[in-house]
């Protein structure tokens, strides 16, 4: 997790995020989280679940999604 924040924040993902959400335009923020979570999985090999709950925690964070949308992967429970 703490890889794919890192490549979310340095790559600029997290400021397109950011962006998208401060617009209002509940569209085009759901676009670039829907590509943002291809990117991830696709572009950067790193695991599709994994990904969703770490922009999904950071739509969380911003206030955009209820907490009861963000599902952590099984891979992570203790």
């Amino acid at each position: 997790m703490k890889q794919i924040i890192k490549t979310i924040a340095e790559d600029g993902y997290g400021k397109d995020l950011c962006r998208a959400g401060m617009k209002g335009s509940r569209k085009e923020c759901l676009k670039c989280v829907d590509l943002l979570k291809k990117t991830l999985s696709g572009d950067r090999g790193f695991r599709p679940s994994l990904g969703s709950y770490a922009v999904d925690s950071i739509l969380f964070a911003m206030g955009l999604v209820p907490a009861s949308s963000v599902n952590e992967p099984s891979c992570l429970r203790i």
